[in-house]
């Protein structure tokens, strides 16, 4: 799938050689090269996204669930460090390191092994009760694309004792929306955007929407950025981001020099 991290090779004749020139047998992956980095550090370094670019790589992360379900896997492990991007800016969902059969090991349709990053964990997976892998990985895209549109999650952890998840556990929308109003320009939500966050961040997983309800929601089919225009803004949003972490790397290295310096300072140089 265009959207989806290509595996190029696989070997277990690989040999790693360690720091002191010893090598050992490793097995190893070779993957499709993803330049463009994570959308992780887009978000982190530059900021939020617009409500077309949101709903740009919200479409092709949903195009990439609907393949890697369509074949009976789940991921479990849905975050923007696990969204990469190509050489042309478009989404690669990687790691699959948790992914695991829709089926169950028992083929209930039921998965019980509590994986995942806790703060995209549905809240059936923290209450440690069994959970269906669709809807888990659709919690978590939802998740996802709040942090798209907002620049910060909906919540830390999808538990009642979290002062925010547990408004959308009481079902009281209203204050949940009005606290994540304050500081953003009246109308920042949409009454689409709302309705389909409510829906794919319900507590109860037997009332979150399909794939197919998903694709089929008003805020789904609104305006999206075109090509070219992801292009062209994250062209200079990796611009940005290369320059920060350039700097951060700088200072880190100057920290390491002075704290190496610092001890040569205090080293015991005996007479």
């Amino acid at each position: 799938h265009p959207n989806i991290i290509k595996l190029l090779d696989v070997s277990d004749e690989g040999v790693y050689t360690k720091a002191n020139g010893t090598q050992k047998k490793v097995m190893f992956a070779v993957l499709q090269l993803a330049p463009g980095g994570e959308i992780f550090e887009f978000l982190a370094n530059t900021g939020r996204f617009s409500e077309k670019v949101s709903r740009f790589y919200f479409k092709q992360m949903i195009e990439a669930l609907d393949h890697c379900h369509s074949k009976g896997f789940a991921h479990r492990d849905m975050k923007p460090e696990n969204l990469l991007l190509d050489e042309n800016f478009n989404l690669l969902l990687a790691d699959f390191g948790f992914a695991t059969m829709l089926s169950g090991r028992d083929g209930s349709g039921k998965l019980r092994s509590i994986l995942g990053t806790e703060s995209y964990m549905a809240p059936e997976i923290h209450s440690k009760a069994p959970y269906v892998g669709t809807s888990v990985d659709l919690f978590a895209a939802g998740i996802i694309l709040f942090i798209f549109y907002t620049g910060h999650p909906p919540f830390n952890q999808a538990k009642a004792t979290d002062a925010y998840y547990n408004l959308i556990c009481m079902n009281n929308h209203q204050k949940f929306w009005a606290a994540h109003s304050r500081r953003k320009e009246e109308g920042f939500f949409s009454p689409e955007f709302i309705n389909l966050m409510n829906a794919m961040l319900a507590f109860d997983p037997t009332q979150r929407p399909s794939l197919s309800e998903i694709k089929a929601h008003a805020w789904y089919n609104g305006e999206t950025a075109t090509h070219e225009e992801i292009v062209a803004e994250f062209s200079d949003r990796k611009n940005k981001v290369e320059l920060l972490l350039a700097r951060q790397k700088e200072i880190l290295e100057k920290k390491k020099a002075m704290a190496n310096q610092g001890k040569g300072n205090n080293a015991f140089n005996p007479v």
